[in-house]
């Protein structure tokens, strides 16, 4: 599964779902650019593609409302 591989290479599973919409390249080029490996950083810094950063936000959402709504 890509998501493994691409959370540790990417520290996190923001960065991975980024570098997994984006490409890889593109995402290690912007680490390496900005220096930052924060997704919500690098968001702020426009580092990242919209679309790319609008696809792990999704994916993230949509985790945690998966997660939470079986205690509901």
């Amino acid at each position: 599964f890509w998501g493994h591989r691409g959370k540790g290479r990417f520290w996190t599973w923001a960065l991975a779902l980024a570098a997994y919409n984006a490409g890889s390249g593109h995402v290690r080029g912007e680490i390496r650019e900005f220096g930052v490996t924060d997704f919500w950083a690098m968001g702020a810094y426009g580092a990242l593609y919209d679309d790319a950063r609008a696809y792990a936000t999704r994916i993230l959402a949509t985790a945690v409302i998966a997660r939470t709504s079986s205690t509901l």
